[in-house]
């Protein structure tokens, strides 16, 4: 919440706050997905059991950039995951 310009004016929710909003309700959304889906006891113990260092998750991040599924190959050219040209441009 931003504060408002004079003493006794209400605060104004700014444009970052509604964003992070979105983003918690969003993750809520896919927490409760993942807990309603059922998993069998071999795919918990699986999941308990595996440990991953930090060089083969960079390694993993590395294989889905440079190799990306075809549904994500496509997806990314559309307009809603594409990052304008000028994005980094502002922290140069």
């Amino acid at each position: 919440m931003k504060y408002a310009k004079r003493k006794g004016d209400p605060k104004v929710k700014c444009l970052l706050v509604t964003k992070r909003e979105l983003w918690v309700g969003f993750l809520d959304s896919k927490k409760l997905e993942t807990q309603t889906r059922l998993f069998t006891k071999s795919d918990k113990e699986a999941m308990m059991m595996a440990r991953h260092s930090q060089s083969d998750v960079g390694k993993f991040i590395a294989n889905i950039i440079t190799k990306p599924s075809r549904s994500w190959k496509t997806l990314k050219k559309t307009t809603r995951y594409a990052v304008p040209r000028n994005y980094f441009s502002q922290y140069a």
